[in-house]
């Protein structure tokens, strides 16, 4: 099974939608050939007074599969982006997605949780995905395997 990743490849592309009130922009910069994508969306009650509150940074391998993806909230008493999750992906030698690892932060001790869940695509003979199998590993306190 393949996925396909859409993502915008202008350097800079700016999209808005109104709900209500308010009104939600997306920014996208960089591309896949960069090797990053930045995507910020925004919230606002006009096009002046826009306030970010979340951001993912999509990272890609020479091969143009997504390789990383690195979710941000904004902190509005800071004015900072807080990491919130991170999810890795591995691919075979043919290109076929075979791994997703899913790690969260943990803003107390300011490092990924030790918590890692996986999703893993096994291909049979003839190439073709078998269901994902789903697995979690915790720290050894936890003792969750």
């Amino acid at each position: 099974m393949k996925t396909t990743i859409i993502t915008i490849l202008a350097a800079c592309l700016s999209i808005s939608t109104s709900f209500g009130g308010n009104t939600i922009h997306k920014n996208v910069e960089g591309s896949k050939e960069t090797g990053t994508v930045t995507t910020t969306v925004y919230n606002g009650t006009d096009n002046r007074d826009l306030v970010p509150f979340k951001q993912t940074v999509f990272e890609y391998n020479t091969d143009k599969n997504l390789k990383e993806r690195i979710s941000y909230k904004w902190d509005s008493n800071t004015q900072q982006w807080l990491v919130v999750s991170k999810y890795k992906y591995e691919y075979n030698i043919n290109g076929e997605l075979i791994n997703i690892s899913y790690l969260s932060w943990n803003e107390s001790s300011n490092s990924w949780n030790k918590d890692v869940q996986y999703a893993m695509y096994i291909y049979d003979k003839s190439n073709e995905s078998s269901p994902v199998k789903y697995l979690s590993i915790t720290d050894s306190k936890n003792k969750k395997y």
